[in-house]
Order: structure tokens, then C-alpha cells, then sequence
């Protein structure tokens, strides 16, 4: 019975309770959950924590001077959510302010459980489990982010006490002692005797009070480059951790990446590989194959391309094993290529086939990053890159700065290119320069196309406004602008002046970015303006081609 995994066997009425429970409960987790997690809880991403805590390995990983050294302490918890203690989470509960009747609720879901065994056929025993959380339940995972809740309260007491020192991407970020994704956590300290005593002292009391039973052999240390060997082989053996580890994987992903970036990343090329081998092509039609190749192939990199530039090269190369696949018959033939794979990665409506360009599609993942740091100040990933690349707190002013990390490196330059998309929606107008800043909804540039005259080069859209009839000043317009500049101008609705001015999104109705949006306008802005990218070349348009027309030509 070591190696049992209960899992949620429910029937649909209990379903439906768990289901009203775990929706009350998801409301209000961004009150009581610390900014360390960022597992299921509402507009927490789990690319925050690889971003803050790329962020933290690099700042130790640069540390190479000075006699403070840092660890990062990797966790492997042993059957987490089994071992959750019923009592530990009724009093976690209790002490966060939940009423006494919901709290009931939660306790009678995870304790009313009973399991059997098959065996050949034949059920036996019924179990009465006395704690843990049930896999598949719609209750566990939030039900779990309290109870790690408990190991982070312990963490940032100590903290507060001035016994635990966390790591610091620049003077001006916070420190960060920990991070923790449902049951992956990552704890960052001072590689000292006293701390590492601290951090000892901290997990067994949790172990003793919540359950949670940490596997010390997939247990790892890693230092910074300034801890000296004696003290690092002494702080594994006061830890009795077995390894030190240079962490390859956190979260699915490299945390650390130096020069040898595409041997970083070699492996979504493999297993893409995999995926595409285990396909037999006489048995998949053209059809067949641009859905696996648009839902499969090209969905694997997805992850990692939304937090790294991945190397042009290594995206050319998995481009050409995919343009393989489409023209070849059999897995030993080489198939004729009757087309560039860019032409294939046109839209429909432009005579392609709509695959991803996977080079675009990366930048407008990254977008996605620049996007959130635009709206979102309050998330723990903005308040580290604040630190770091913007200390005034305008993103406006961010740079890439000296010795960037690989993080900020690709979403600085997935920025260059997506900043191109973002307007400014008038509001008091006080804030934006006609001739200098994108505010007409006209595409590309959306600048005015007149030259500046009459009113001075800084002068901003205030100026344009009648400020009695809160419109459009008409006469003014004719005066300045071309008929074509006054045409659109005068279409954009002005709302209350007395709200500020804010920037959005101008591919998307909604004013907010998006993947999809931000792919189409980096692919628009290519073919239109012939923008260079490396490993992108500017393709003309022309009529829709289909599939089996393709092969014909």
C-alpha cells in the first residue's frame, strides 16, 4: 500500500458541492495567499515565479566578489497532497478569518472519504483515511495553497525578525526567500551556519504541524559563485541534502541559461522529434497532418517560448523538421518541397496554410510579459524588474541595463517590437504629443502624417480639444492637418476629460493585448513595412491556395 494514490472518485452531487465551495474560495485567495505563490490563485501566472526566480539565480550567479554568500534550497515534497493534515488545515482555516459554517463545509468534503482496493476484479476492505486531499477533487489545489500558506507565514516571520536574509535581484527589489508552485519550492538564503539552521528548524516544525514530508534525495543546494567550498560542503551536511545541484529544471524549465543557449533548449527540439516520429504519414491525410502539426508540433514549444527568446537557429531548425514532415509520404523518404515553409505560414487568407511562424510567435508570446507589466504593478514579477530595470517606477523608462538577464533580454526585445502596436487612448489629452507619440488609430506608424506647424513640436492633444464642448476643436484641425489626418482624428470618440490618458492595445477591440492579435501585427508589420528580423524575410501577398492545390503545383 506504499506506492497507493487515492484519487477523487466522486459522485456528481458531491461534485457540484465541491464545485460551489471551491469557486467561493477561489474569490478571495489573492487576500490571503502571500505574493511567494502563484499556483492557482486569479491572475497569478506560473511564469511569475520562473521570471522572479531567473531573476534571483542570476543576481547569485554574478555574486562573485564579497564574503555574504547565498544558497538557493530546491525541495522535492514526498506525497504532498497526501500527507496534508486534517487538523493542520482546519486551524490554517480558522486563523485566516474563514467563517465557522464554510470551514464545517470544507471539513466534512475531505473527511467523509472512504476508499476500497480492486484487486482482480474484486473490491476489498473499506478504508477510513484519517488525512490528505484527494487528486482530481475540485477542492485539493486551493485546499493545498493554504497549507503551504503555513510553511510561508513560518518563513516570513523569521524574515521579519532579521534571522533570514533572502536574495535580491538589485538594491532596489525585494527580497525573496521564497517561491513556491504547489508543492516545487525554492528557498533562497544566506549561506551561512545560522541560517541554514533557521531553514532546518523552519521545515521541521512545519513537518511536524502540517504533515508535509520533505524527500531529501530529489533535494538539491545551489550556491553562489562567492560561497567558499568548505562552507557549502558543510551546509550539506548540516542540511543532509545529498547534492549540489546546478539547478537544470525549475518549473519544466531552465532557470539558468548561459552562452550555450541552444544547448539550453535542445530538448523541445527532441521531443518534438519524438512526437513526429511516432506518426506514420501514410496513415495521415493533408488534413491530417496540418492539425497535428498546428495542435501538436508547434504547440510543445509554447511554454518556454512565453518567457524565452529561443535561438533563431533552433527555430529554423525545428521548422525544417516539420517542413519535412508535411512533404514527405513515408518517415525514409525525403519528400519534395514544393514551397518555402514561409509561404506555408501565411495566413489563409494570404495563400498560406496558417502555420506559426514559430520565430513571431515567440516574440508575441513575450509580448504577453510586456503587456502584463504594463497593466499589472501589483504582481511580485513587476516589483523584482522594477528593481532591477526600472527603480523610478515608470515602465516608460525601463532599460536593458548592464548584465541583463536572459528573462529581461527577450522580453526587451520582444518590447521593441509590440511597443509599435500600443496607442494611446485620449483622455485629458495632457499626457500625449501629437507628433510624437502613436495616438491616431492608423496603422502603420499611427502618427500624424502632416508636418508639425502652428503649434510647437512638445505640443500635446489637450491643445486640440475645445475645452467648453469637451470636442474636436474643427477649426483648429483644418488649420494643422491633412484632410486625411483630420478624417480619423475626427472619428475617435473623446470620452471624460477629466480621466487620464492611457495607453492600449490598437489591434483588438478590446483595447487589451493578446497572442493572437499581437502574432497577426508583428506578421502585418513585416509585410508591410519590410521590418527586419533575423530569420524572417518579408513575403508579398497572394490568393488563397488550398492544401491539395499546393501539392498540385
Amino acid at each position: 500500500m506504499k506506492g497507493l494514490r487515492p484519487i477523487s472518485l466522486c459522485n456528481v452531487i458531491y461534485k457540484v458541492i465541491a464545485k460551489v465551495l471551491a469557486n467561493r474560495l477561489k474569490l478571495v485567495l489573492s487576500g490571503i495567499i502571500s505574493d511567494n505563490q502563484s499556483a492557482f490563485v486569479p491572475k497569478r501566472l506560473i511564469s511569475d515565479n520562473i521570471i522572479v526566480a531567473y531573476e534571483c539565480l542570476h543576481s547569485m550567479n554574478r555574486r562573485r566578489r564579497g564574503t555574504k554568500g547565498f544558497c538557493a534550497l530546491k525541495l522535492d515534497m514526498s506525497k504532498a497532497y497526501d500527507r496534508v493534515e486534517w487538523s493542520f488545515l482546519e486551524e490554517m482555516m480558522s486563523v485566516m478569518g474563514f467563517p465557522t459554517k464554510f470551514i464545517s463545509n470544507i471539513m466534512n468534503c475531505i473527511s467523509t472519504v472512504s476508499y476500497s482496493v480492486s484487486l482482480n476484479g474484486t473490491r476489498f476492505g473499506n478504508i477510513i483515511p484519517q488525512r490528505g486531499l484527494r487528486q482530481g477533487d475540485p477542492l485539493s489545489p486551493y485546499l493545498f495553497l493554504i497549507c503551504a500558506e503555513g510553511l510561508s507565514s513560518l518563513i516570513q516571520t523569521i524574515e521579519r525578525q532579521g534571522s533570514l536574509h533572502g536574495v535580491q535581484a538589485s538594491r532596489s527589489s525585494p527580497n525573496i526567500s521564497h517561491l513556491f508552485f504547489a508543492d516545487d519550492s525554492l528557498l533562497f538564503f544566506r549561506a551561512t551556519i545560522e541560517e541554514a539552521q533557521k531553514i532546518q528548524s523552519i521545515l521541521e516544525i512545519y513537518r511536524g504541524v502540517s504533515g508535509q514530508e520533505v524527500n531529501l534525495d530529489k533535494s538539491g543546494l545551489y550556491f553562489s559563485k562567492n560561497t567558499p567550498r568548505e562552507r557549502r560542503l558543510l551546509l550539506r551536511r548540516l542540511l543532509n541534502v545529498k547534492e549540489e545541484i546546478s539547478i537544470e529544471k525549475y518549473l519544466g524549465l531552465p532557470p539558468m541559461v548561459g552562452k550555450a543557449k541552444r544547448k539550453a533548449f535542445i530538448s523541445i527540439k527532441e521531443r518534438i522529434s519524438h512526437k513526429i516520429e511516432g506518426w506514420k504519414e501514410r496513415l495521415l491525410s493533408i488534413g491530417g497532418k496540418e492539425i497535428m502539426i498546428k495542435a501538436v508540433a508547434q504547440a510543445i514549444p509554447t511554454y518556454a517560448m512565453s518567457i524565452f527568446k529561443l535561438p533563431t537557429t533552433l527555430c529554423m531548425e525545428i521548422e525544417n523538421m516539420l517542413a519535412r514532415f508535411w512533404w514527405r509520404n513515408s518517415s525514409t523518404s525525403q519528400g519534395i518541397h514544393w514551397c518555402r515553409w514561409s509561404e506555408l505560414c501565411k495566413p489563409k487568407s494570404q495563400g498560406g496554410l496558417g502555420f506559426k511562424s514559430l520565430i513571431i510567435f515567440n516574440l508575441a508570446l513575450l509580448g504577453k510579459q510586456w503587456w502584463r507589466l504594463l497593466t499589472d504593478q501589483n504582481s511580485l514579477m513587476y516589483k523584482v524588474l522594477k528593481g532591477r530595470y526600472f527603480p523610478s517606477g515608470n515602465i516608460e523608462e525601463a532599460v536593458l541595463g548592464r548584465n541583463p538577464s536572459f528573462v529581461w533580454r527577450s522580453i526587451w526585445e520582444a518590447k521593441q517590437i509590440v511597443d509599435k502596436g500600443f496607442i494611446w487612448r485620449i483622455g485629458d489629452g495632457k499626457n500625449i504629443k501629437i507628433w510624437k507619440d502613436r495616438w491616431i488609430p492608423r496603422p502603420w506608424t499611427f502618427k500624424p502624417i502632416s508636418p508639425a506647424h502652428i503649434l510647437d513640436a512638445n505640443a500635446t492633444v489637450d491643445s486640440l480639444i475645445n475645452q467648453h464642448t469637451g470636442q474636436w476643436n474643427t477649426l483648429l484641425l483644418k488649420e494643422i492637418f491633412f484632410p486625411e489626418d483630420i478624417e480619423v482624428i475626427s472619428s475617435i470618440t473623446l470620452g471624460d476629460s477629466y480621466i487620464p490618458d492611457k495607453k492600449i492595445w490598437a489591434l483588438h477591440h478590446s483595447g487589451s493585448y493578446s497572442v493572437r492579435s499581437g502574432y497577426s501585427f508583428i506578421y502585418d508589420l513585416i509585410s508591410q513595412t519590410g521590418l527586419h528580423i533575423t530569420g524572417i524575410t518579408s513575403q508579398s501577398q497572394q490568393g488563397s491556395i488550398s492544401s491539395p492545390t499546393l501539392r498540385i503545383i
